[in-house]
């Protein structure tokens, strides 16, 4: 159904046993765009009932993204059990009026994270509340771009202590990019980086808290990543919030070589920063790298 009714404009439902017929475990791409940019304002509670299995790559690839949706039912994805897979749900509720994510939306999602896995998933909603236990079953080692713009620009204002709890492990490329960018968070709880241990990755916290509504920032937020720096890997991070502070240790663990464009833009915009901690940089030694400080 690649596609199927994308850009039907006048489309503003979607019969209830429409696909009754379609009995098995999900394959690629086979829900990618069918709905999006449609008028739909509901999804019927039954509409992949038939749909059992392991996930498949981009199996729900932006299927309701940019329509009038306001709700998601909670058993919407209820047979789908197993490890995740690459862009399963790339997009999926991307600019559409839901307000509020079921809390066992993905409960049957279990196995360490893929690649762009959650990309955007919720970009640009309405939600105001993110359950806690949303991705209790993601158990594993970072992927790259696992969480990109995930609840970027939602109304939601906290994130649950233990979201990401079981994400255990070094750091991946991208793997926070924009996951928070320009939401209405106002805090960060101390451990939501707990389980990330290991030497920095390229673009790994790139806009991650960008233009929220942020004010503080937790002391050990950065605490298990220990190594040389790496390309990109705090650009435009808290760009455009409010702290006034930074905390002195807060990239304590990176020790080593500059690389290109570290630090561009982290704090740029933070009008209410008043001081930098002495030692903010001490750990990076080594001849100057391009931008890294742009």
């Amino acid at each position: 159904f690649y596609q199927t009714f994308y850009r039907a404009s006048n489309l503003t439902k979607i019969p209830a046993d429409l696909f009754a017929g379609i009995q098995g475990a999900p394959a690629a791409n086979m829900f990618y765009n069918t709905f999006s940019y449609t008028a739909i304002t509901e999804i019927p509670a039954d509409l992949f009932a038939g749909i059992q299995g392991a996930p498949a790559e981009r199996m729900f690839d932006s299927t309701f993204y940019n329509t009038a949706l306001t709700e998601i039912p909670a058993n919407l994805f209820a047979g789908i059990q197993g490890a995740p897979a690459e862009r399963m749900f790339l997009g999926t509720f991307g600019g559409t009026a839901i307000t509020e994510i079921p809390a066992d939306l993905f409960a049957g999602i279990r196995g360490a994270p893929a690649e762009r896995m959650f990309d955007s998933t919720f970009f640009n909603t309405y939600i105001t509340e993110i359950p806690a236990n949303l991705f209790a079953g993601i158990q594993g080692p970072p992927a790259e771009y696992m969480f990109y713009m995930t609840f970027s620009n939602a109304d939601m204002t906290e994130i649950p202590a233990d979201l990401f709890a079981g994400i255990q492990g070094a750091p991946a490329r991208g793997m926070f990019n924009g996951t928070f960018y320009g939401s209405a968070i106002t805090s960060i709880p101390e451990n939501l980086f707990a389980g990330i241990q290991g030497a920095p990755a390229e673009r790994m916290f790139e806009g991650t808290f960008y233009n929220t509504a942020l004010t503080e920032i937790p002391a050990d937020l950065f605490a298990g990543i220990q190594g040389a720096p790496a390309a990109w890997m705090f650009y435009g991070t808290f760009q455009y919030t409010a702290i006034t502070e930074i905390p002195a240790d807060l990239f304590a663990g990176i020790s080593g070589a500059p690389a290109g464009y570290m630090f561009d833009n982290t704090f740029y915009g933070c009008s209410e920063l008043q001081s930098i901690p002495e030692n903010l940089f001490a750990g990076i030694q080594g001849a100057p790298a391009d931008s890294m400080f742009s």
